[in-house]
């Protein structure tokens, strides 16, 4: 590893294995940036977005780094995930076969924080082919966060977290086509209903008079010029398959037919349920990451997702489906991330502290 103003080889290196990972320990000892570093360089399937900035450059006795290399491996690829993978891999002298992805940041301008030029490429050293977009989505991590609104984030809305999980389920594929039928009123599609409801709202006598009264009594009387304004009521707007999605929300029910508050513990189980439904319905290198699950789950509940992670491990295992990866951040005192097959990750960090410490 290359090294800063003379400081000692300021590197770390983590092998894991496969099924569950758990990083304990205390705190400020880098367990986060393990997380951190694993996000920055596969993504998440979420669509938050980490940005580097000079905080995540490493400070050392001689000042701080103005570069560094993350660098995340997958050795033990079926051969189904190297055909996936076929033009990015690496081979060593023995005949190995792997898959690395490799991020290297640099500080352009150390006054202005934003100002990082990060590349994204494949081989040990980034010397490998850019990331391609389909690769980049099979290597995506379903990415738990702590201290989370569990009930906020199930809501609907735009880019509501729902809509985004959802959007990548399988099943909704179809649901985007538009096959309201005017004539008999039919539809089966998400998009086809909200084309239905769109039109029975707008034929709706009551939406019909508070439409007209605000055209009439006061919209038209700010037009300028030639200028004709006209407000609709309405749900649809352009009537996609992304709008009709965020207009879903998750509600938890607990053995009855009347919605009731529930606290937090439930709450961030249904939230887990939908975050698994990504990681179950990829089809290569699925990768979990949850970080601190006590911070709203009692341990019965931590206890009982443990389980429920392993078993699905071991299925998965068990019937050869594709694998998975993973990595954990600390937990008092487990925290799980679920591994498919024998694929053994590891990851490499120069500097080790180069991102928000944990």
């Amino acid at each position: 590893m290359p090294k800063k103003n003379g400081d000692a080889d300021a590197s770390l290196r983590l092998e894991f294995g496969p099924a569950t990972n758990v990083l304990v320990g205390e705190n400020d000892s880098g367990k986060t940036a393990v997380i951190d570093a694993i996000r920055l360089c596969l993504l998440t399937t979420a669509a938050d977005f980490q940005r580097i900035t000079r905080d995540d450059f490493h400070v050392g006795p001689h000042g701080r780094a103005d570069t560094f290399t993350i660098t995340c491996g997958f050795k033990d690829l079926t051969t189904e995930e190297q055909a996936v993978f076929l033009e990015l891999l690496t081979t060593d002298d023995s005949g190995n076969v792997a898959l690395y992805i490799t991020v290297k940041a640099q500080l352009m301008d150390p006054l202005r924080p934003h100002r990082v030029s990060v590349t994204t490429r494949t081989g040990r050293n980034g010397q490998g082919p850019v990331l391609d977009g389909a690769a980049r989505e099979l290597l995506k991590a379903t990415y738990l966060r702590p201290l989370r609104d569990a009930e906020a984030e199930l809501r609907s809305g735009r880019g509501s977290r729902l809509s985004q999980i959802l959007v990548g389920y399988p099943a909704m594929r179809e649901q985007g086509e538009d096959d309201f039928d005017e004539e008999s009123g039919s539809a089966s599609t998400l998009v086809g209903i909200l084309c239905r409801a769109e039109r029975h709202i707008s034929d709706n006598e009551a939406v019909k008079t508070a439409r007209d009264d605000i055209n009439t009594g006061y919209l038209q009387k700010f037009s300028i010029g030639s200028d004709v304004l006209r407000g609709e009521i309405g749900v649809a707007g352009d009537a996609t398959l992304a709008h009709a999605l965020e207009r879903l929300e998750l509600i938890l029910f607990a053995g009855t037919g009347e919605w009731t508050k529930h606290g937090l513990g439930y709450n961030n189980a249904l939230f887990m349920s939908a975050e698994l439904l990504l990681l179950r319905n990829s089809a290569f290198a699925a990768l979990l990451l949850i970080e601190e699950p006590e911070a709203h789950l009692n341990p019965q509940l931590q206890t009982r997702i443990m389980d429920l992670l392993r078993e699905r491990a071991e299925a998965a295992e068990t019937q050869a489906h594709h694998p998975s990866r993973s990595s954990s951040p600390p937990t008092a005192p487990t925290s799980p991330w679920p591994s498919r097959s024998n694929t053994s990750p590891w990851l490499r960090a120069n500097p080790p502290s180069v991102l928000p410490q944990g």
